[in-house]
């Protein structure tokens, strides 16, 4: 196994005073050392600021979360800046830290690279931890390796095993203990300000995914049903206008559904209006469908997920009722 070993720094912390209060963001430096960069996503030199969007599960939350990777690159984007950087970072926020300040100066964050050859899906993501008892025989262990590395910074790589952490990682594999995925609105606001290119790189078919789930709490957006299977597991997410037809690569773009409601939605047996109630087309037979009429769905209170009217009012125009014609077909084909 390989991991990366960062021991946190005072300033890269947000330099927290006596009040418990980080003065400014905090984050952890990466490296331009190959062998840490090849454990994260490339960014390009050429692209302001250039973000990737790091899934990681924190061993000590066993929630699935997001951090805002970046590149900041002022040194070779030609941006006025004051001072020209050239240096990798991980933002951290509260999903991460467990809603609280949890890592501290001089702690050891070690990092794993998880394939989608360990897992049952094609995504691959990272396992985080925090040593934080500075007198255990394992801190002392990773100091040495961090204090020996020939990367400046307080960076290290270790090719070995970790038995603790490898247990915990074993365990949440093979019991799907990953249950629930929360985003920080520290992460939704930096992908507003990056570029319509940059977020057509982070929202691939898993992101999307994940981020619509966690804006609706991994719940039904019709029914308000919680699915407490894995990830969400059980609930569909579907694209409100679909890509093909210029629908936009975003979370507004998107809504999580109870797998017969993502049926009746994409068919267009039900759409939303602009107050999000659900309108239920006229010449739909599904009886239980009928009986959300009307009712507004859940809405999520951060607007970076709320659907996008401009796909709403799509989805009315040429969706909507597109069942209809599909029964015609298929029973004029029977007729023959």
């Amino acid at each position: 196994m390989r991991y990366f070993l960062k021991c946190c720094g005072f300033q890269e912390l947000g330099s927290v005073g006596e009040d418990g209060r980080p003065k400014r963001g905090r984050y952890l430096m990466s490296s331009h050392n190959l062998n840490i960069m090849e454990m994260f996503p490339p960014l390009s030199r050429n692209i302001p600021n250039d973000t990737a969007m790091l899934p990681i599960v924190p061993l000590y939350t066993r929630k699935k979360t997001y951090c805002s990777f970046v590149y900041h690159n002022s040194k070779y984007t030609g941006t006025e800046a004051k001072h020209k950087r050239n240096e990798y970072r991980i933002y951290l926020n509260n999903a991460l830290e467990g809603g609280r300040i949890y890592l501290e100066a001089a702690d050891i964050v070690i990092i794993r690279k998880c394939l989608p050859t360990e897992t049952q899906n094609d995504e691959t993501f990272y396992f985080l931890d925090v040593i934080k008892d500075h007198s255990s025989g394992l801190y002392s262990n990773l100091s040495r390796i961090i204090n020996k590395s020939p990367i400046p910074g307080g960076f290290g790589i270790y090719d070995g095993y970790i038995d603790y952490y490898e247990e915990l990682v074993s365990s949440i594999l093979q019991n799907d203990e990953v249950r629930e995925i929360e985003i920080d609105k520290s992460v939704t606001d930096r992908i507003k300000k990056s570029t319509e290119q940059n977020q057509k790189e982070i929202f691939n078919k898993a992101t999307f995914r994940d981020f619509v789930l966690a804006g609706y709490g991994n719940a039904c957006a019709v029914t308000g049903m919680r699915s407490d299977d894995i990830l969400g597991k059980g609930l569909d997410v579907v694209y409100i206008k679909p890509l093909q037809y210029g629908g936009s690569c975003l979370p507004e773009n998107g809504i999580a559904l109870r797998s017969d409601l993502s049926v009746s939605f994409v068919t267009g047996e039900f759409t939303l209006n602009n107050d999000y109630q659900v309108m239920v087309h006229s010449e739909s037979t599904n009886e239980k469908l009928k009986n959300f009429a009307f009712r507004q769905i859940m809405v999520p209170q951060n607007s970076f997920f709320r659907p996008n009217k401009e796909s709403l009012e799509y989805h009315r125009r040429f969706i909507f009722g597109s069942f209809v014609d599909y029964n015609l077909k298929l029973a004029e084909e029977d007729g023959r």
